[in-house]
């Protein structure tokens, strides 16, 4: 059995809307984290009010999932088996998808 880890940084999340603006994608990760067997997504219009969302699975490195609304800020809690909380990122201001986009990929 491999050592149980936590890291010292925080969970990282990224958000950006998809390509219609209606739907908030958001990405999750922690790297060297070895206990997240979930992650509980958070939203909302305002950074100091996000609300629960759902909860997924955790995958391999990065986990994502997509959110039926379109939302400004997220952020995301690390859950082990049990559902405790092992760590949360901070909230994240949500890119618009053109953003997101890589330099010289825009049409224009």
């Amino acid at each position: 059995m491999w050592p149980s880890a936590i890291p010292l940084s925080s969970p990282a999340v990224l958000a950006t809307l998809n390509n219609t603006s209606e739907e908030t994608i958001v990405h999750m990760s922690w790297n060297g984290a070895s206990e997240v067997v979930s992650w509980r997504v958070l939203a909302g219009e305002r950074a100091g009010s996000l609300t629960s969302q759902t909860t997924i699975p955790a995958s391999n490195f990065e986990s994502s999932t997509i959110l039926p609304k379109k939302y400004a800020y997220a952020a995301v809690q690390a859950l082990d088996a049990t559902g405790k909380v092992l760590g949360n990122s901070k909230p994240a201001k949500v890119s618009t998808y053109a953003a997101a986009l890589p330099s010289g990929a825009q049409s224009g």
